[in-house]
């Protein structure tokens, strides 16, 4: 069971992206594909209130590395790579400060991840396994497995600022697109339609059908 953070503490990245600033603005994480690492940046104001970068460390994430998310109280980011890991790399200062502390095993090609607003709960959509890990931040270990998904692409979560997970909406895109309602033949993307699925937090949910969006370029059908 999950617990969440007594409101008004800083909030979490609560969307996928290759790029994190941190909160207290201070750090910027950006991954690099090709090179499999991530950079980490140091934010200062230079001349003019214009923001100037310093590179601070570059990090061996694991191969590939797709989405980068960083908790709310800037102790740790999260990095999905293609090898069917979530690396856990610290940000804190000490021993291990931009180092890999923990891989977490997950499903095959993670790309997007998200964390609660809390950042006690990271989603991680699973590409070609067609799942979406939730994992517990505090021990750092999955705490379910959701099945049911057409190449899980991207996370969004939902945050009402009230500090509390458990009654935020989470929101998972498929990358494969499935056949609309109409005549047009499914050989045409005019035949098919994309779908967002969104469903509130928890585990047991999981165990209802989820709730279907299906997009087809700027319409949504119920």
């Amino acid at each position: 069971m999950f617990l969440a953070l007594v409101a008004g503490q800083a909030q979490a990245d609560n969307h996928s992206s290759t790029i994190a600033l941190n909160k207290s603005e201070t750090q910027l994480l950006n991954i690099n594909q090709d090179s499999h690492s991530v950079s980490v940046f140091k934010v200062n104001l230079g001349a003019n209130n214009a923001n100037a970068l310093k590179k601070l460390a570059e990090i061996q994430v694991g191969f590939e590395p797709q989405c980068v998310t960083i908790k709310p109280d800037d102790s740790e980011a999260y990095v999905t790579t293609a090898d069917g890991n979530v690396s856990v790399i610290s940000l804190a200062e000490g021993d291990d400060q931009f180092s890999v502390v923990k891989k977490i095993a997950v499903g095959t090609e993670p790309r997007g991840c998200a964390l609660t607003p809390t950042g006690n709960v990271l989603y991680v959509a699973n590409h070609t396994s067609g799942t979406v890990s939730i994992i517990n931040t505090a021990d750092r270990k999955v705490a379910k497995t959701v099945t049911g998904f057409n190449r899980p692409y991207a996370v969004a979560i939902s945050d009402d600022g009230d500090g509390d997970d458990t009654d935020e909406t989470i929101f998972v895109s498929d990358f494969l697109a499935e056949a609309s309602n109409s005549d047009q033949s499914e050989g045409f993307d005019t035949g098919k339609r994309g779908v967002i699925r969104a469903f509130p937090f928890g585990l047991a949910v999981f165990l209802k059908k989820n709730y279907l969006i299906a997009v087809s370029g700027f319409w949504l059908y119920g």
